[in-house]
C-alpha cells in the first residue's frame, strides 16, 4: 500500500490505520485461529503498515500516522479478550512509534474509536501521543492532520 502511494504521489504525508475485527467469545470458547486473526488485523497490520510508512517518511523529515484506538485498551470487557489485548498493544505500539520517530519529524497518535459506553453496550447485547477519546474519529484525524509538528 505504501509502495503504491509512493508510486502515485512520490511521497507519503499521512497514514491512517483504521482496520479492525472483533469476535464475541469468551476466552474459553475462543479458538487460537480466532485469537491470531484478531491480533493479525488489529495489531500486526498496524505494525507492518507503520513500519513501511516510517521508512518512506524519514527522508522527508515529516509525516503523520494516526491509529484507531479504543477504550478497550483501558478496560477489560467480557467476550472480547483478543480485541482488548490488540487495542492495548496498539496503544503501546503508538507510543513507541511516537518516541522513536519524533526526531524525524514524524508524529504518531491514536484517536479513540467508539465511546466506552457504546462498546460496553454492544458487548452486553503523546507529548506526541494522545488518545483522543473525546473526539469523534473523523474530527480527531482531521485535527491531527492539520497540526503543525
Amino acid at each position: 500500500m505504501v509502495a503504491l502511494a509512493l508510486e502515485r504521489f512520490d511521497k507519503l504525508d499521512i497514514l491512517v490505520n483504521n482496520a479492525a475485527t472483533i469476535v464475541y467469545k469468551g476466552v474459553v470458547e475462543m479458538t487460537l485461529e480466532e485469537w491470531e486473526r484478531i491480533l493479525a488485523v488489529n495489531l500486526t497490520g498496524v505494525f507492518l503498515h507503520s513500519r513501511e510508512a516510517v521508512r518512506a517518511m524519514i527522508p522527508n523529515k515529516s509525516g503523520t500516522i494516526v491509529n484507531t484506538g479504543s477504550y478497550a485498551c483501558f478496560f477489560g470487557f467480557p467476550a472480547i479478550a483478543a480485541y482488548c489485548a490488540s487495542k492495548g498493544g496498539l496503544s503501546q505500539l503508538t507510543r513507541v512509534l511516537a518516541v522513536e520517530n519524533i526526531q524525524h519529524g514524524i508524529r504518531v497518535n491514536a484517536v479513540g474509536g467508539r465511546r466506552r459506553d457504546e462498546l460496553a453496550q454492544e458487548v452486553q447485547g503523546t507529548e506526541s501521543v494522545r488518545l483522543r477519546q473525546g473526539a469523534g474519529f473523523h474530527e480527531g484525524v482531521t485535527e491531527l492532520a492539520q497540526e503543525n509538528p
